[in-house]
């Protein structure tokens, strides 16, 4: 059984380790794998928006029941430059299921064989908002934003989503929000949800994972 896992998001304060729940900062990914990318309409390469990734042993402290792996990382990257106010295209139309290549969810069995990847501007600067601390809970604190994992689907627009991802699940949901050094606004302070069908979450197969921004 899916318990909903809410995520609540803090400063960090310190150099988070390799292989650790993270907010924004930079992935940790396999040393033979390089960042990802996909390629806009003008056929250039471009880089995924890294938003978060989890350590799962958590979730299964919280939820020993969960369908998700017991143990690894789980990554979520997105194309939201646009809604992070970067100027690059917007891989979303509100209220539509995605492309498939809009979002991308990595998942990596061993968390301890992984490092770093610095994405830099022209500048040579790092590129990525400061990295924040996650706080798992089964229970939603008052006045936080709404992120977390198995969201019910408060802010669809119909009673199911088009087919045919009718029985499809929220498998992490990303509020609007801002920080110290970023400003994401989806669709008027709306919501991006990764969606999963129920055999691949039952098969732990997350590379159809699609995607949908909803306006509250």
């Amino acid at each position: 059984m899916e318990n909903i896992i809410y995520i609540k998001t803090a400063k960090a304060g310190y150099k988070l380790p390799v292989g650790c729940s993270q907010w924004w900062g930079n992935p940790d990914l396999p040393k033979n794998l390089e960042y990802p990318t996909y390629k806009n309409a003008q056929g250039q390469v471009k880089e995924y928006d890294f938003i978060c990734q989890i350590n799962l042993e958590e979730i299964a402290r919280l939820n020993p029941a969960t369908q998700l792996p017991h143990r690894g990382l789980l990554s979520f990257f997105a194309k939201i430059g646009h809604y992070l106010e970067k100027g690059d295209e917007d891989g979303f139309t509100e209220g539509q299921i995605s492309s498939p290549d809009a979002v991308r969810v990595l998942y990596f069995p061993d968390s301890s064989q992984l490092e770093e990847v610095v994405l830099f501007n022209e500048e040579h600067i790092d590129a990525a908002s400061k990295e924040m601390r996650i706080e798992f809970s089964l229970e939603q604190e008052p006045y936080t934003h709404e992120h977390g994992l198995f969201m019910e689907p408060l802010h669809r627009h119909c009673s199911t989503w088009a087919p045919p991802y009718e029985t499809w699940k929220i498998l992490f949901q990303l509020d609007s929000c801002m920080g110290d050094d970023f400003h994401l606004n989806l669709k008027n302070g709306g919501v991006l949800d990764f969606l999963i069908s129920p055999e691949d979450l039952e098969k732990q197969d997350f590379s159809h994972v699609r995607a949908v921004v909803l306006g509250k």
